[in-house]
């Protein structure tokens, strides 16, 4: 059913997005419209919290095929839930650095000071220079 839906609009070339139902909670969309991948093109989405998932619909695709792409799909999310919890607890670590670092003196402040005085000399030199050359007519 949810394969023969995605090909009817790809036939008929009908845009927009329908739901199909529900899969574990998440909602199966057909989205279908013109790419810049082909002039026009309906796929199948698994619709996550903040992220829409596309599930690959080669033309020879069957059934079971389908099947065995949206299992794939969801057998990975426990894994993928694992990954972001860990970038997360990462990146609180990272953030509990730099709250430290907040207020305190940049230790290369003298380099960089003497830096951007170099480089407004030269920007100064340079706006001379253009004002000097004479303009086309």
């Amino acid at each position: 059913m949810l394969l023969s839906k995605v090909r009817l609009m790809a036939r008929a070339k009908q845009e927009g997005e329908v739901a199909l139902g529900t899969l574990g909670g998440f909602e199966l969309v057909c989205h279908a419209g013109r790419t810049w991948r082909s002039e026009f093109e309906a796929s199948l989405l698994l619709r996550r919290t903040g992220l829409d998932e596309e599930i690959a619909l080669a033309a020879d695709i069957t059934q079971t095929g389908l099947i065995a792409r949206i299992e794939h799909i969801l057998e990975r999310l426990s894994d993928q839930k694992l990954a972001f919890e860990r970038k997360a607890r990462e990146a609180e670590q990272r953030l509990l650095g730099f709250r430290e670092r907040v207020g305190q003196r940049f230790a290369l402040q003298e380099e960089l000071d003497g830096k951007l005085a170099q480089l407004e000399t030269l920007n100064a030199d340079l706006k001379g220079k253009a004002e000097d050359v004479p303009q086309a007519a």
